[in-house]
């Protein structure tokens, strides 16, 4: 499991019209779930998802917490965490 923390960003267009916020929740990603198929890659707006060891891989420092991954994903493997 890989537990991603995103830092202060902006993104502006789309869906995610809106500065992420310090108290912002980190992306997980499941290893054990995701079957690499690219999906939250394509849905991602800033582009910040890449494939890893065969998993998605969510760059924290781009990270706008906008949940377009977890909304893409179709194996529910990505998720916020508390």
């Amino acid at each position: 499991m890989v537990i991603v923390h995103a830092r202060t960003a902006a993104f502006r267009g789309g869906d995610c019209d809106r500065p992420q916020e310090e108290d912002d929740m980190p992306a997980k990603v499941d290893e054990t779930k995701c079957n690499a198929c690219e999906e939250c890659v394509d849905a991602c707006p800033t582009e910040v998802i890449s494939m890893v060891d065969g998993h998605a891989w969510v760059n924290p420092d781009e990270c706008i917490d906008c949940e377009a991954c977890i909304d893409a994903c179709p194996e529910d493997a990505i998720s916020m965490v508390d």
